[in-house]
């Protein structure tokens, strides 16, 4: 059952490095994406708010850089923090290009995995509800999916309904398939330490 065990946070540790080497492959990943379809395809959308928004990135990563000698490892609640940073900002990028419409929208994903791979159940049933919620706000409320030359694509609203229900499953379902496995990992680590 989902979220089922009870796990003192106190004992889950995540190390730094992998958080940002994580934000890392992000930001790699979203320069290259917004730079190709701006560049490359020539679709209109607000190329450089974007690019602001993933230079946030790049600061917050620099800054952890910098201090990551003084924290090998994080404790949950900033575990929780950073990864709740990335999901925001991985919303507001998708707001900025067609919210659920936008075939990246799937990544969204991506910090729920994390966050049940790594923390505690409370901090892993925020980000899965965060998650929802984000993705529910970007259904309904978004700047127009880029097209060529700035023309307006339009696509029906069962068609986002469609998109909004499978991240919504897609969101449950791989939350609890990776927390089973992280749970397991965690037993066996457990054992061993004793």
């Amino acid at each position: 059952m989902f979220f089922k065990e009870q796990i003192n946070p106190n004992n889950l540790r995540i190390t730094l490095e992998t958080l940002i080497n994580i934000r890392w492959i992000a930001v790699i990943g979203q320069f290259f994406t917004v730079s190709f379809v701006y560049y490359g395809l020539k679709f209109q959308f607000p190329y450089f708010e974007t690019l602001l928004l993933i230079s946030l990135s790049v600061l917050v990563n620099i800054f952890l850089e910098l201090n990551k000698a003084r924290f090998v490892t994080i404790n949950n609640f900033h575990a929780t923090i950073s990864i709740f940073y990335d999901l925001v900002q991985l919303v507001i990028l998708l707001y900025m290009t067609g919210g659920l419409s936008n075939p990246f929208s799937i990544l969204i994903i991506v910090p729920t995995t994390i966050s049940v791979t790594y923390l505690s159940s409370g901090s892993s049933m925020f980000i899965v509800a965060c998650s929802i919620v984000c993705s529910t706000i970007i259904a309904l409320y978004h700047l127009p999916l880029p097209t060529p030359q700035g023309n307006e694509l339009n696509l029906p609203n069962f068609y986002e309904f469609g998109v909004w229900l499978s991240l919504t499953i897609g969101i449950i379902f791989l939350g609890n398939y990776a927390y089973q496995l992280g749970r397991d990992n965690r037993v066996r680590a457990g054992a061993l330490n004793k």
